[in-house]
């Protein structure tokens, strides 16, 4: 895991912490991991958190309650002061500070320019030109170079190392050694040089002295070790399938994460991935970036009457390594500007561009029921479950069972006194609701089907219209029933109470008996409607009901109820006519 949380260190993170007795502590003193910081948590030192509105993890390093204003990790004003950054999250790391140009030679009665090359670095002074007294650039500064044989020609000024990225300290770089003077050009019509393929080295006259190699660049320094994972149990490469327990740790796409929830592994909780990995899992380090390609050294520019070998352009470091990452890289660095030139350097290159966050997730789109022949699917907010007065009973901030409405909710009537004025409507401010304007009109009413959303009774429920003639509206009754119990009603009522069925809720429903004996009616029975009655027993038993009339039995004989404590009879039930039922028995004594 410390791989994982080194990729995504910053630049300036100390390996350190020191706790509210002066005492240094290494990072992997973390003692035990919470998961997402909480406001109102008494934290202590040691304590591992996540922030995810900044996508980072920080320790503890002074024991307090958390409070968001002053001590948030990563935002609280006073925040640095009890935790300390231990894993970067989206902002990218610092781009490099650009070296410092190299000091071309001093070119000399030339009107030649050179091409436009990288923004960045100054490119090299042009060389001397005709009729010239110019010294030829100064050499490396540093270690001095052999002695020509029989030349008096001065090598080019060296350039001064740029400066490493902010972080680890670069090694210190090779002091240049003193160049070849430069020699004295004659009548030249040359043109500038081309682009920046870079410039080779002067030869020195008369010389079979070999100049030195350059030196190769250094290896860029070593990720900070991440802190231990204290109480972390690392299990290697999540694999789906399998059991997690609450502090196991894994890998994920270059990334690291925490199991928050015991659970056994699946598609939809694949961290970082899953629709709902966020309830399993805490990221604790992002994967890292891939670190920038080196640059290869400049060809030295040809010298004149030498065999004396200028030096070999170093070869350019080799950045880090980052962990497969598709994560855009920094800023590219702005190279120093070198010494007074007539020459246009090249153009530097341009940095990647730091990653962008993640999108927020997309809010729900509401439900639209499917278009289906001869009914259309429409959705309610919540249901009645008795009637109410129309001018009254349905306005903004009324309850409807057990909603609190609000101007503009769709809601169906279909518990109305009075049958005409069940219906799809709309809640006004104040006074009556008017009615949908996708069901306002027979065509529009009759064989509609009506979803409902919320509800302590009615959530989740399907209905339909039942009409089969045709409706005039706030004159005709309008009756729904229930397609599928998609969930059934159930009732426990007071003893010598009266437990009513609402059939335009639910097709299936379940009493259980009070300590007394209780009487059955129904409301909002449709002819031709079938609906199923579960009667439980409570502990003592022998509990009795008075049927809702009239029932035709099967056998001629209405049914004696189960006696034995807690066990449940089951019935079928038809509904014939106005008042007009047959009655089955489906079982007894389950």
């Amino acid at each position: 895991m410390a791989s994982e949380l080194a990729a995504v260190a910053t630049d300036n993170m100390s390996d350190e912490w020191t706790t509210s007795q002066g005492e240094e502590v290494p990072l992997s003193g973390i003692k035990r991991w919470l998961g997402d910081w909480v406001n109102g948590t008494l934290y202590v030192e040691g304590d591992g958190v996540y922030n995810s509105a900044t996508g980072s993890s920080y320790i503890c390093i002074l024991e307090h309650t958390a409070a968001t204003v002053t001590n948030k990790p990563g935002s609280g004003s006073g925040q640095a002061t009890y935790w300390h950054l231990i894993a970067a999250g989206p902002t990218g790391p610092t781009g490099y500070t650009g070296y410092t140009g190299y000091t071309g030679p001093t070119g000399a009665a030339s009107t030649v320019t050179g091409p436009t090359g990288y923004t960045g670095w100054t490119g090299p002074t042009g060389w001397t030109g005709a009729a010239s007294t110019v010294t030829g650039p100064t050499g490396y500064t540093g270690w001095t170079g052999p002695t020509g044989a029989a030349s008096t020609v001065t090598g080019p000024t060296g350039y001064t190392g740029w400066t490493g990225p902010i972080g680890a300290t670069g090694p210190t770089g090779y002091t240049g050694y003193t160049g070849y003077t430069g020699w004295t050009g004659a009548a030249s019509t040359v043109t500038g040089p081309t682009g920046y393929t870079g410039w080779t080295g002067p030869q020195g006259a008369a010389s079979t002295v070999t100049g030195p190699t350059g030196y190769t660049g250094w290896t860029g320094p070593t990720g900070w070790t991440g802190p231990a994972g204290g109480s972390m149990n690392w299990r290697a490469a999540w694999v789906t399938s399998t059991s997690y327990a609450q502090n196991d740790s894994v890998s994920n796409g270059g990334s690291t994460y925490i199991c928050t929830v015991a659970h056994t592994s699946g598609a939809a909780t694949e961290p970082g991935v899953g629709v709902s990995w966020a309830t399993k899992w805490d990221l604790v380090a992002l994967r890292g970036d891939t670190g920038p390609t080196g640059y290869t050294g400049y060809t030295g520019w040809t010298g004149a009457a030498s065999t004396v070998t200028g030096p070999t352009g170093y070869t350019g470091w080799t950045g880090p390594a980052g962990a497969a990452s598709t994560v855009t890289g920094p800023t590219g660095w702005t190279g120093a500007a070198g010494a007074a030139s007539t020459v246009t350097g090249p153009t530097g290159w341009t940095g990647p561009t730091g990653w962008t966050g993640p999108t927020g997730p997309t809010g729900y789109t509401g439900y639209t029921g499917p278009t289906g022949p001869g009914a259309i699917y429409k959705l309610v907010r919540v249901a009645s479950t008795a009637n109410g007065t129309l001018a009254s009973a349905f306005e903004n901030g009324d309850t409807l069972d057990g909603i609190t409405l609000a101007t503009g909710d769709r809601i169906l009537l279909k518990n109305q006194t009075s049958g005409s004025e069940n219906g799809i409507y709309v809640v006004a401010a104040s006074g009556s609701p008017t009615r949908a304007t996708d069901s306002d009109a027979d065509g529009e009413i009759r064989s509609e089907l009506v979803y409902i959303q919320y509800g302590t009774v009615n959530a989740g429920k399907l209905l339909q219209n039942t009409n089969t003639s045709a409706i005039t509206v706030n004159t005709t009754a309008i009756k729904y029933t229930p397609v599928q119990a998609m969930r059934g009603d159930t009732y426990t009522p007071a003893g010598a109470g009266t437990a009513t069925l609402d059939l335009t809720s639910s097709n299936q429903h379940d009493i259980t008996m009070p300590a007394g004996n209780i009487t059955i009616a129904l409301s909002g029975e449709t002819v031709g409607q079938i609906f199923e009655l579960g009667i439980t027993q409570d502990g003592g038993g022998s509990r009795t009901v008075t049927w809702f009339t009239t029932i035709k039995w099967a056998g001629g004989a209405a049914p004696t109820l189960t006696t034995t404590g807690s066990k449940r009879d089951r019935f079928i039930f038809i509904v014939t006519g106005s008042g007009t039922y047959d009655g089955y028995i489906v079982g007894q004594n389950v």
